[in-house]
């Protein structure tokens, strides 16, 4: 509980505490800052004394040092972070579960973590499993259903990328998505247990797809 391991050849070389009273915080998601100093890990836990979700946003600098946990205390209780991202602006971008996970906002804090606004993009379900930023760093790419869709943060600007052939699947929809450096994007969609690797290119065509497993792909 609490806590991120690193691996290098397929070995645990370093654990890193997520922050002070650790003990039952869950790791929902973790990203990178852009130049790749920083590191960003969001976890929650339930209070069972008070019966809400508490979360947290713990960031770590070079060698693994943790720097602060400032961002946590722009969360309210039961506002659950989880996928994160870093914007060109060096703004941490995070979707937070509201409340028994009805409602979902991409909130956008800056690094000492004062609160800058929040987007709703719609979205099936209430939710942005996997969510990533496109090359620019200002458009985010995410899944809603068997739809991949971008969004330019601040801007309101919406649109479908693609759409995912299910073939019927009962349950089939698409839980994690990538933005690659080469401008393709990945997603993994499917019903469960089946899940496939979808590549389409920047225009959102699509390239290629493979049958994986979910441990394969590290969805988170």
């Amino acid at each position: 509980d609490g806590q991120i391991d690193v691996y290098r050849g397929g070995m645990v070389v370093r654990s890193l505490s997520i922050g002070a009273d650790n003990l039952g915080y869950t790791v929902r998601g973790l990203c990178f800052s852009t130049n790749r100093q920083h590191l960003y890990v969001t976890s929650a836990k339930h209070i069972e004394s008070t019966g809400v979700m508490r979360g947290r946003i713990s960031r770590f600098g070079p060698g693994g040092a943790l720097l602060n946990a400032s961002v946590t205390s722009a969360l309210q209780d039961n506002e659950v972070p989880r996928a994160c991202a870093v914007d060109i602006d060096g703004h941490l971008v995070v979707e937070l579960l509201g409340v028994a996970g009805v409602s979902s906002v991409v909130a956008r804090f800056d690094p000492q973590g004062a609160k800058l606004g929040a987007d709703s993009p719609s979205a099936v379900g209430n939710a942005y499993p996997g969510l990533d930023l496109l090359q620019d760093q200002r458009t985010l790419v995410y899944a809603a259903g068997l739809a991949i869709r971008r969004y330019r943060i601040g801007a309101g600007q919406l649109d479908n990328l693609a759409t995912v052939d299910s073939d019927g699947a009962a349950g089939a929809a698409c839980t994690a998505v990538r933005a690659r450096a080469n401008g393709e994007i990945w997603a993994l969609c499917g019903p469960t247990g089946a899940d496939t690797v979808m590549r389409f290119d920047a225009g959102g065509g699509l390239i290629r797809s493979d049958q994986r497993v979910r441990a394969e792909w590290g969805a988170p």
